[in-house]
Order: C-alpha cells, then sequence, then structure tokens
C-alpha cells in the first residue's frame, strides 16, 4: 500500500483508490486493503479528532461473486493428504 504514503486523508480520492485497485492486479485484494485502510484511517479520526463526525469511505472494487462450490472431504484427502499435506 505504498502507493498512498505520500498522500494526505484529503488526496485520497475516489480516481486514486480506483488506480491503485486498476494497477494491484487482484480486485479481491484491492478491496480487503482499501477497507484495512479505511478502518485504518476512521480509527485515527475517531481517535485523534474526537467528536468530529467524520467518516472515510473507500471507493471498492466490486465484491467477487460468492464461491459456488468448495471442494468435498474425499477431494481434500486426494489433492492435499489426509493432514493437510501435499501428496507426491
Amino acid at each position: 500500500m505504498t502507493r498512498f504514503g505520500e498522500h494526505t486523508i484529503g488526496e485520497m480520492t475516489g480516481a486514486l483508490q480506483r488506480a491503485y485497485a486498476a494497477q494491484r492486479g487482484s480486485l479481491s485484494a484491492a478491496r480487503r486493503e482499501l477497507e484495512t485502510l479505511a478502518a485504518a484511517i476512521n480509527y485515527h479520526i475517531r481517535d485523534m479528532v474526537g467528536g468530529v463526525q467524520t467518516l472515510f469511505r473507500p471507493v471498492l472494487p466490486d465484491a467477487a461473486p460468492a464461491r459456488e462450490r468448495w471442494l468435498t472431504r474425499d477431494e481434500q484427502h486426494r489433492s492435499f493428504g489426509r493432514h493437510g499435506e501435499s501428496e507426491k
């Protein structure tokens, strides 16, 4: 997240956040990181500013669709062994 290192909160425009998500490659990862950044910024605002009702709302990429299918236990055991280690 070094992309935002030199920017103030006021400079965190939607365009800057969308550009970050695009260059990040994984929209899911960008979404998680922007949510984490927003939580940190809002914690700082609440802690340092006090009574001011300011809230940073990030511009997030769309969430990935829900997983349609999970591995069955048999598939997991065939792929990763009985205790999670890869069988060779």
